[in-house]
């Protein structure tokens, strides 16, 4: 009898244990610590400019959360679906600005994506002109002519470039500074997130009504999540943190400047998220965000056209993480694993 007692007391401690656990880590209370392929940490022993700075850890961690009864500001139209598109190569083709860019100056925001042959951009992004707050700037990386024939009759601008989502905004913002850097803020998305041109304005002008440096939507429940944090919480209309997913960040125009400061077209992917929240302040407590008041969606590979990532056909997608060693420890920049 006495034996049964212990092992009954012995298990409910351990459901309220997990229980108390489970809380904490829903409402933000401890720092969440969630692997990227066994990466999930952030360490400095130098900064760029600082070779004996003291060794830090970033670890993805809720700081602050805003209630849902924030003001909701702006939205526009539902675009409507993008026509399909027949086989056939894409010739030479260099930048191209298509009659739509000609019909008004520079928008005050800019979403910048590469782009390949299976994006959805066109049925997701585009809203109507006269009302959409954003350019559409669109790096192709693709083979299909009639596809890219497309593409081009609703992107502001347009061009033909091999490469990962980074490393062609980082050629347009050298190749077209003056242009670039006309826009206030910048939504750097996947080709395949599926998100509304409503819910675009509405995430441009939710991130500059809070001054936010770099924030995100927060994703669905039918996304494919990487870090818990960045799941969809609906009592919250936005929560401070010190991690952006790197997939949909959305960046102030001088927080975009610091990255691109020390961003290197030899990056893909991996650690990019980690350099830009680090060179902007890792100890800022209201500058980044993750916005419940607007989702997305990060379809999961069995929902994609060809059931995989358009990026694994990207050169260097095999050694994401060799990249960015050969980039950070130089300058004595870690993740877990690197050394």
């Amino acid at each position: 009898m006495n034996g049964r007692y212990l092992v009954l007391s012995s298990v409910l401690v351990v459901l309220i244990l997990v229980c108390l656990i489970a809380s904490l880590f829903i409402f933000g209370s401890i720092k969440v610590h969630i692997a990227i392929d066994g990466a999930p940490v952030f360490d400095t022993d130098a900064s760029p400019t600082t070779a004996d700075a003291t060794s830090t850890t970033l670890r993805k961690e809720i700081l602050t959360v805003v209630s849902a009864s924030a003001p909701v500001p702006v939205s526009a139209s539902v675009p409507e679906s993008a026509p399909s598109s027949a086989q056939g190569p894409v010739s030479d083709i260099d930048v191209h600005f298509p009659p739509r860019s000609q019909e008004h100056p520079p928008r005050r925001y800019l979403v910048f994506s590469s782009v390949g042959d299976s994006s959805d951009f066109v049925a997701h992004w585009v809203g109507q002109p006269q009302q959409q707050s954003y350019d559409i700037w669109i790096c192709y990386y693709g083979v299909n002519v009639s596809q890219y024939s497309v593409y081009s009759a609703f992107a502001d601008r347009i061009e033909r470039r091999e490469g990962s989502k980074f490393q062609n905004f980082y050629y347009i913002y050298k190749k077209y500074d003056s242009i670039v850097l006309q826009y206030e803020r910048f939504f750097v998305v996947d080709d395949d997130i599926i998100i509304s041109s409503s819910d675009i304005d509405r995430l441009f002008s939710i991130s500059h009504s809070f001054d936010l440096w770099i924030s995100q939507p927060s994703f669905s429940k039918k996304s494919k999540t990487s870090h818990y944090i960045t799941t969809h919480h609906k009592s919250t209309f936005l929560r401070y943190t010190n991690f952006v997913e790197i997939n949909t960040p959305v960046f102030s125009r001088a927080a975009l400047k610091k990255c691109m400061d020390v961003y290197d077209d030899s990056l893909i992917g991996w650690g990019i998220d980690y350099l830009c929240i680090w060179m902007n302040g890792k100890e800022e407590k209201s500058r980044y965000a993750i916005i419940d008041a607007v989702q997305c969606e990060n379809p999961k590979e069995s929902k994609k056209r060809n059931g995989t990532r358009e990026l694994q056909n990207v050169k260097g997608f095999n050694n994401l993480h060799d990249r960015w060693k050969n980039y950070a420890i130089p300058r004595k920049m870690y993740l877990d694993g690197d050394r």
